[in-house]
């Protein structure tokens, strides 16, 4: 009966878990099931700032102005999100008014040339009103087309994502060393919970904290 009691909470607690953590999926259609807002960034010019750029009820910031005379990956068409020579800090996305996002899709590239149709590392957080919500980092290949997308049922006023010289560093978060700007286009946000689907990469460090949560109270019962 114990056992039955234990696996019962466990099921329960690994459930809520999972529903809470942000889940990351790739392709188009993948996160976002119905598109609130959208950035295409076609008015962004080398020269134009981006410390401060929002779109469409969108903030895409990164302390640097753009440089756009490059391909960062396939997929992408007019202007993009890229800084200058990269820069050492990660692009934040949120709307301009603070709300809660519940899915993303954004089309990814790099800046640097030694991954143009090779991998891409990257690193990625979560944050919602200060507090972080779930991070993680994945390897992609540059020789097709990215589109990265993140959902979270509990919502998210922030994430933050950035590009690596190696994997490695992208493993060590966004705090790493070797850290490059990552190149976005054609961005899309829904504002309601929905339903994703799709591939799902290597797990977030929230879900990996959560199985921590559960060993330990599995030792506390028994």
């Amino acid at each position: 009966m114990r056992r039955i009691l234990v696996g019962c909470l466990l099921g329960c607690l690994g459930a809520a878990l999972l529903s809470a953590a942000p889940i990351v999926t790739w392709g188009q259609g993948s996160a976002v099931t119905s598109a609130d807002r959208s950035a295409t960034f076609n008015s962004i010019a080398t020269g134009t700032d981006l410390s401060a750029y929002s779109e469409s009820g969108l903030s895409i910031t990164i302390p640097n102005s753009a440089y756009t005379n490059f391909t960062p990956g396939i997929g992408f068409s007019g202007g993009f999100h890229y800084p200058t020579g990269g820069y050492n800090a990660p692009t934040r996305i949120r709307t301009v008014d603070n709300l809660l996002m519940f899915a993303l899709e954004v089309h990814l590239g790099s800046g640097f040339y030694s991954h143009m149709g090779a991998n891409a590392y990257f690193a990625w957080d979560t944050w919602s009103n200060g507090l972080q919500t779930g991070s993680g980092y994945f390897t992609r290949h540059l020789g097709s087309e990215q589109i990265f997308g993140i959902s979270d049922q509990a919502g998210f006023t922030l994430l933050r994502i950035a590009n690596y010289e190696t994997l490695e560093h992208a493993q060590n978060g966004l705090d790493a060393g070797a850290l490059n700007a990552v190149a976005l286009d054609n961005l899309l946000v829904q504002l309601a919970p929905g339903q994703p689907g799709g591939e799902i990469p290597e797990p977030g460090t929230l879900l990996l904290a959560g199985i921590g949560v559960l060993l330990v109270l599995v030792k506390r019962f028994r």
